[in-house]
């Protein structure tokens, strides 16, 4: 699949006004991207705002640094056109909503509780009109526990869907149907890790390390290994998906022995997983013709990372995949073959130093020039300049960026100011 022509477009431009190694302004303000981070140290946790320099791609903190968020925010997601932001709070089992003001501030508007409990991660889908215009968000959330499971009494996770208005406010979740029986989420497996869906919007997919149906998968040689479930979604007369998930056929399909994160191609063709029992990224190819969503391995196979991979994010040209190792602290570059989706090593600077336990990991959307990670032990945020023609990564400067302590997940949105390549925020374990 090609790249729309509005994203040719802005690709284009951003690559001739902005190439080199050293960037120029594309805009007014040097500010290119807002960036968001949750931290968990204090009770209840923050969320820690930082401008992003066009130029340098260094962060400098707002005036007004600091926002509440519930107790143990883990995970958080970005819409499309940089209105909302979406939180989830491990602790007090809420997904929030805030609006972001034109001056990166935050204005918390809804709550909601999911009927599960303890989120571990959220993504979002955004559906515009030919302006560019949000008409609503789609939100993803993975409990890790269904109602009537707990820590105490563990059990299966869940996958929740909110349809939000054209102001991004939520309500209830949209309705599942799963063997002819309506529900307010769709069921997953043990231990939930991961949620991505394809930049367009046809396809959700979400991690677990237990996956309680493995065993009706012949292609999965061992009970008890990760797995990987994949969902359709309907869509309306307009093609638009509407949040109402169905399961494709044959899953849930491999994902080796722990699946921490997961992130898709910008073109909606490959999927990438972390597992970070055993080292690696597995890319899948992801049919969307005869067969919509169903999952075939690469032939090569999967491609060694450093020890532990628990965060994974995809470059928006679709050229460069990056991965955090939390023991050793890095952020490990590959480059795509885009005809397979297979992943080689960077000939050049493709391993940055992080740090301590870095999860989540981002490349900003204004210019997709800049790459950023959560350090949660370190207390801090990780940048770096990516190289657009070698996807090498270099440190910004000033770089570590402090934030309220135990940092466990980034986002940002585009400055209104510059050119928007929106880059959909993955969230994985620990992130």
């Amino acid at each position: 699949m090609k790249l729309k022509r509005w994203s040719q477009s802005i690709l284009a431009a951003t690559a001739s006004i902005c190439a080199g190694t050293g960037l120029v302004s594309c805009g007014t303000s040097n500010t290119v991207d807002y960036l968001y981070a949750t931290s968990s140290k204090s009770d209840p946790g923050v969320i820690n705002v930082f401008r992003v320099d066009s130029q340098s791609g260094a962060l400098t903190a707002i005036p007004e640094n600091s926002y509440p968020a519930g107790r143990t925010p883990v995970s958080l997601a970005a819409d499309a056109v940089g209105k909302n932001l979406y939180v989830v709070n491990f602790d007090d089992n809420t997904l929030v909503q805030y609006g972001i003001g034109t001056d990166a501030k935050l204005y918390p508007q809804t709550t909601v509780n999911p009927s599960g409990s303890d989120p571990v991660a959220v993504t979002v889908h955004s559906v515009t009109d030919s302006s560019g215009n949000l008409l609503y968000n789609l939100v993803y959330v993975v409990e890790t526990y269904q109602p009537d499971f707990t820590a105490q009494s563990t059990g299966p996770g869940a996958l929740y869907v909110y349809k939000t208005d054209a102001n991004g406010v939520m309500s209830t979740p949209v309705t599942q149907t799963v063997n002819g029986v309506s529900s307010s989420y769709v069921p997953l497996g043990n231990a939930p890790t991961a949620v991505n869906v394809t930049t367009d919007g046809l396809q959700v997919f979400a991690t677990d390390l237990l996956t309680s149906t493995q065993t009706t998968n012949p292609a999965c040689p061992t009970a008890g290994l990760g797995g990987l479930q994949a969902y359709n979604q309907v869509v309306d007369s307009s093609g638009n998906p509407t949040g109402v998930l169905t399961a494709v056929t044959g899953s849930p399909f491999c994902a080796g022995t722990a699946p921490s994160a997961l992130a898709s191609h910008p073109y909606s063709t490959f999927l990438y997983v972390t597992d970070s029992a055993q080292n690696q990224v597995i890319t899948y190819g992801i049919n969307k013709s005869a067969a919509p969503g169903v999952l075939t391995n690469l032939p090569s196979g999967p491609v060694a990372t450093g020890t532990t991979p628990d965060g994974i994010v995809v470059d928006p040209r679709g050229l460069y995949v990056y991965v955090t190792n939390k023991i050793g602290g890095t952020v490990q570059g590959y480059g795509v073959n885009l005809s397979t989706g297979g992943l080689s090593s960077l000939a050049t600077n493709g391993t940055g130093t992080t740090g301590a336990y870095p999860g989540c990991v981002i490349v900003e959307p204004a210019l997709g020039r800049f790459v950023y990670t959560a350090n949660f032990a370190g207390n801090s945020i990780s940048g770096f300049i990516l190289d657009p023609n070698t996807g090498g990564l270099s440190a910004t400067q000033n770089t570590f960026y402090d934030t309220s302590g135990l940092t466990q997940c980034v986002a940002a949105v585009s400055h209104g100011n510059h050119p928007i390549i929106h880059v959909q925020n993955v969230a994985g374990s620990g992130s």
